[in-house]
């Protein structure tokens, strides 16, 4: 059986559709393997929406499907994305999920 296609990598800018990536979110979401698109929808049109304090002041952590976003919805400034999985929130293991290579 061939093996799955993979898709290309996406680097993360510094801004996207008015949400603004601090250097943290940028290096995690491109050693993630995630897609700065999806991050921002997930802050756009999350399924659950719950407070992040102990991410600082401000926080939201914003839940859409496996992706989990913690973000500052007044600043618009996304903090950090991670897979919504405890077990999986290795970067290895977003990549996987994210169906990119390394």
């Amino acid at each position: 059986m061939p093996a799955p296609h993979k898709r290309p990598r996406i680097r993360c800018p510094r801004e996207l559709r008015g949400w603004r990536f601090t250097p943290h979110a940028r290096e995690h979401i491109d050693a993630r393997g995630f897609d700065p698109h999806q991050v921002v929808a997930a802050c756009e049109g999350a399924e659950i929406t719950v407070t992040a304090y102990n991410y600082g002041p401000g926080r939201i952590r914003f839940i859409a499907g496996g992706l989990v976003v913690v973000a500052v919805p007044e600043t618009r400034e996304i903090i950090t994305a991670l897979l919504r999985s405890h077990e999986q929130w290795g970067d290895d293991d977003a990549r996987r999920a994210s169906g990119v290579s390394a």
